[in-house]
């Protein structure tokens, strides 16, 4: 889970012949919770011994970091595609924890997410909406520079939406 604590939004709209184009932008200051995409290299290589607690029995770490938001959108009559993107970072944050005396072990754990969606809709009535989108999804996360990895998920989805 993602609080964003601080941040803006800002969009525009341009009309230009019965075309409505929106550009939209928003930067977050972000407290979360995090599990780590390369927890698994540094498990089988080391182990969790003097982690804090939260990382040995739940596998996610207290985090601060950003999150930045863009999208822009084309809608015209029935029809609407757009795009909308999203990066986000996190690194941990020490020294928080029930148990600092506990802790052995202050590995410096950083992770990065990067959301690409882009999506057509076509309204089918007032009410209902039918969307086509394509989603690329980005996880990267490194600890303490030895343990690194990285991976992209492609979602397809069509999703019939109905607003009352």
């Amino acid at each position: 889970g993602t609080i964003n604590i601080l941040g803006a939004t800002a969009f525009a709209d341009v009309y230009y012949k019965g075309t409505k184009i929106r550009a939209e932008f928003g930067f977050y200051g972000d407290f979360t919770m995090v599990k780590s995409y390369a927890l698994d290299g540094k498990i089988a290589a080391e182990g969790l011994e003097g982690q804090p607690t939260v990382i040995q029995k739940r596998g996610y770490y207290w985090g601060a970091g950003s999150t930045a938001l863009a999208g822009i959108s084309a809608e015209h009559g029935r029809w609407k595609v757009g795009y909308e993107g999203q990066r986000s970072q996190a690194t941990i944050i020490h020294g928080r924890g029930r148990f600092q005396d506990q802790v052995t072990q202050k590995d410096n754990f950083h992770d990065e997410l990067a959301i690409d969606k882009f999506y057509v809709k076509f309204k089918l009535t007032k009410s209902l909406t039918f969307e086509l989108a394509q989603e690329f999804i980005t996880r990267k996360g490194q600890i303490n520079k030895n343990y690194a990895k990285s991976g992209t998920e492609k979602r397809t989805r069509a999703t019939l939406n109905y607003q009352f």
